[in-house]
């Protein structure tokens, strides 16, 4: 093949008839007809072309690929990779000059204010709009997303933005033919590498099978062309794609070569300590026990210096039945938590721990590091408020009341000491005093229950609803109280009613705010109301933070309050799955089980 040194100089003299052409054109992302163009079809012979000895030959299929703008773009971005220099410049060329119009008709009028000079930004700013897609709520921004994914001249960007629609939470059953159907009809026919990864996804939950050697072709194709040493964005893209496929085969119940893809990971792990706890927690949810001895062997001095990713190999150990090694881990890494920071009185750094110890289900181990936080700290300080609310909740889902109630008992005594810790929770932490007071007094109630003392566990009702009368779990509570006469019912009917009529003025006045829906939701299903009513509001929740347990709950007791108990398994083992570590519930998701298996006998 004979060097064209000359094709710098030739582009200046072409470009504005390019230009031209392609003001022409006009063609639209996702709106330009897919040409099928098999091997030897006519784009596949004009990017050829592009590298043919004679001048006038190359200029005559620049031109018409120009002309035919969006429908080559595909064929021409792979074409940037073409071995031969000439063809690889020219593609890269037209790649840039092809204009793509962002922004469709049907699009919302958030989509548009967010596509509408997507081509002036910075890779930066594009990827902030990706995101922005990508958060959107009932997938609203997927098609769009699509469209950027499969046009975005920038090959990494349109990788990341892929990576995005596969890290969203999988929608609920009925919902994925719609998603699957976005992606499908949007990047048929794409042959970016991006386009097929989410094709192939797209198609896993109907042809597992299929799907997974289609993905396996391509992370060993991604695997090939990065190399190992690749920038960091491209390793994490790696990384992400065997852990796609990890869990892929998982599903399928192909553990051993789900292990295999496992063991490449740790290749592309470095001695970043959070890398590393993300993913040993990822292993450690997937019973990956030899995998995780890797790692830890691979990286044993980052281990050996950080407590969190010592509790991680606490975990893993108590999750393999070896509870005497596992709280050996666990007080190397307590221990480890005090040299956090220089200054023994700043408590900030053991509280993330304890934060991350709770939201990663290691119990024992976070109540001993937010008691040691309350224990050390100034009461009026925001990491012993926010180590008393988590416990307090924490020792409530573990029906340990009475310790719930005086770990509560604290904050409170503390805020009667002080006007202005009343006004800080108030203001700037948005716990209001009555609030902690009445959710004090609910949990000692739920401990003079346990011990079947109705006197006293009325008296602290009281208490906490004159405290807070919009409290649900207390409206809850007073209502099941059993033994009630006709006016004390009707009172406690009063006092639900006017709590969920408060719900609905607040969201009138502010109708995204998704905790207010779940409150009316939860309240409703537990006593008397508009169950309609609090399904619509539960699943409104749910569409505004699908990502959250305790909303899902809230759906499931819904659907449990109209008897329809399919829905409320359904639902709750959804909740189960995002929350996995909550005691209630799983015991919510017994008893639908058991309702809706009597319910079929009875059938």
């Amino acid at each position: 093949m004979i060097a064209r040194s000359l094709f710098r100089c030739e582009l200046p003299s072409v470009a504005a008839s390019i230009c031209l052409a392609l003001a022409g054109v006009a063609l639209a992302a996702g709106h330009a007809k897919t040409v099928a163009d098999p091997a030897g079809g006519r784009i596949s012979i004009l990017i050829r072309q592009l590298g043919d000895e004679q001048y006038s030959v190359r200029q005559q299929a620049q031109e018409e690929l120009a002309r035919l703008g969006a429908e080559a773009f595909d064929q021409l971005v792979a074409a940037e990779q073409n071995d031969d220099v000439e063809i690889a410049s020219r593609a890269a060329y037209l790649v840039r000059l092809i204009r793509i119009d962002w922004v469709h008709d049907s699009d919302s009028p958030q989509v548009k204010e967010l596509l509408k000079d997507y081509d002036d930004q910075p890779d930066d700013a594009r990827w902030q709009r990706m995101q922005q897609l990508a958060e959107s709520p009932r997938d609203v921004g997927l098609e769009p997303l699509c469209r950027l994914i499969r046009f975005e001249r920038s090959p990494l960007l349109s990788k990341q933005g892929a990576i995005l629609v596969l890290r969203q939470p999988e929608p609920e059953a009925a919902h994925w033919p719609r998603r699957a159907s976005i992606i499908t009809s949007s990047l048929k026919g794409s042959d970016r590498p991006a386009s097929k990864w989410l094709l192939a996804y797209a198609q896993f939950r109907a042809e597992p099978e299929a799907a997974l050697a289609q993905w396996e072709q391509l992370v060993n194709h991604e695997l090939a062309v990065v190399e190992p040493n690749a920038p960091d964005d491209e390793t994490r893209i790696q990384t992400f794609l065997l852990r796609q496929q990890a869990e892929m085969l998982l599903k399928q119940k192909h553990f051993d070569r789900a292990l295999d893809v496992m063991r490449k990971m740790i290749d592309r792990q470095n001695d970043d300590a959070e890398a590393l706890i993300e993913f040993v927690e990822w292993l450690i949810k997937n019973k990956a026990w030899s995998v995780v001895d890797d790692v830890a062997r691979r990286f044993d001095r980052t281990f050996a210096g950080n407590p969190k990713l010592l509790y991680t190999l606490a975990q893993a150990r108590k999750a393999e039945g070896n509870d005497e090694l596992a709280e050996q881990f666990a007080l190397r890494a307590f221990q480890l938590s005090a040299n956090l920071s220089a200054n023994a009185d700043d408590l900030k750094p053991r509280l993330a721990v304890a934060g991350w110890l709770e939201a990663n289900g290691m119990r024992p181990w976070c109540e001993r590091e937010f008691r040691h936080v309350i224990s050390r700290g100034k009461q009026d300080s925001d990491e012993v408020i926010e180590s008393r609310l988590v416990l307090s909740e924490i020792l409530h889902d573990q029906e340990r009341e009475q310790e719930a109630a005086e770990v509560l008992q604290g904050l409170v005594d503390a805020v009667a000491k002080s006007s202005d810790l009343d006004t800080k929770l108030a203001s700037q932490l948005r716990h209001p005093p009555k609030s902690i007071r009445s959710r004090m007094y609910y949990f000692y109630a739920c401990q003079f229950e346990s011990k079947k003392d109705r006197a006293h566990q009325i008296e602290q009702l009281r208490l906490a609803i004159a405290s807070d009368p919009n409290d649900a779990d207390v409206l809850i509570a007073i209502y099941h109280l059993p033994g009630q006469d006709e006016q004390a019912r009707k009172q406690n009917l009063d006092l639900i009613r006017a709590a969920a009529a408060q719900f609905r003025v607040e969201l009138n006045d502010d109708p995204d705010q998704y905790s207010v829906y779940n409150e009316y939701a939860w309240l409703v299903a537990n006593t008397e109301g508009d169950l309609d009513q609090a399904l619509e509001y539960a699943h409104k929740a749910v569409e505004l933070r699908p990502d959250e347990g305790g909303l899902l709950d809230t759906l499931a007791h819904c659907y449990a309050a109209k008897k329809d108990f399919e829905n409320a398994v359904t639902y709750q083992t959804r909740a189960a799955e995002l929350d996995p570590y909550s005691l209630q519930i799983r015991r919510a998701l017994d008893d639908y089980r058991k309702s809706l298996a009597a319910s079929k006998q009875r059938k």
